[in-house]
């Protein structure tokens, strides 16, 4: 029977906790076998949906106060533990019977973006589940709004083939808050954006980026690895088209 892990990553704001939490709900009304995780110790609330949650084994606050750490360094430090400490999350799926079933999981994380794009722990967590039968898809959000700077959009690409080298594994490129683009805005932003780029990188300040860029905008491999795709995810054909991507083999 499949097993499907679905991990939200991306920057702080990006619809992370509203998207996962959305797609949670999309698959319940699906009446498929879905359980919501929460690894974000930062957030030291809980919701009524949650099966698990990262502060029933570590709090922000008491890394902070116990380890004297900032609050970014203790959101590494939290995955550090948990590394650690997988036996944990593993008894709690197993107490999800999630075996010989068909079954949905979904992570939400926390938005430091040191933990998708250098830090190992992700990709070590995500081949554990790989070992248990699950199979990774990893949903990548970005705010459109930063993405129309071409100075960001730039590091937002670059990032984003950071982020596949680290994880070595299946990610999809969302833009979200597309229920405030145009329809003439989100029917060129496919087409264009990318040339935009390359054509920014001709501006004085990106000169020493100009041959980087250029190269690699001209790569149809590396225009299928960036390529965004806008979503509103209020619309059930948005997260139908989610759903298919995470049963792809």
């Amino acid at each position: 029977m499949e097993k499907r892990l679905v991990l939200f990553i991306g920057p702080p704001g990006s619809g992370k906790t509203t998207h996962s939490t959305q797609l949670f709900f999309f698959l319940k009304a699906k009446q498929k076998p879905v359980s919501f995780i929460n690894l974000d110790c930062g957030k030291n609330y809980r919701v009524n949906f949650e099966d698990v949650n990262i502060i029933d084994l570590i709090k922000w606050e008491e890394i902070v106060y116990e380890m004297h750490l900032g609050p970014n360094a203790a959101i590494l430090f939290s995955f550090e533990y948990l590394k650690k400490n997988l036996f944990w999350i593993e008894k709690n799926l197993f107490d999800l019977n999630f075996l010989n079933r068909e079954f949905y999981l979904i992570l939400d994380l926390p938005g430091q973006i040191e933990l998708f794009s250098h830090y190992s722990n992700l990709k070590y967590l995500s081949s554990r589940f790989d070992r248990l039968g699950f199979k990774v898809k990893f949903l990548l959000l970005n705010d459109y709004f930063t993405y129309k700077d071409p100075s960001v959009s730039i590091n937002i690409l670059l990032t984003i083939i950071g982020i596949h080298l680290n994880l070595a594994a299946s990610i999809y490129f969302i833009l979200t808050k597309s229920e405030i683009i145009s329809d003439s805005t989100r029917s060129n932003l496919i087409n264009k954006e990318i040339i935009k780029i390359r054509e920014n990188s001709n501006l004085k300040p990106f000169e020493w980026a100009k041959k980087i860029i250029g190269d690699l905008t001209t790569s149809r491999e590396f225009f299928d690895l960036v390529k965004p795709t806008i979503f509103d995810f209020e619309q059930n054909k948005s997260l139908e088209k989610i759903f298919r991507f995470i049963k792809e083999n």
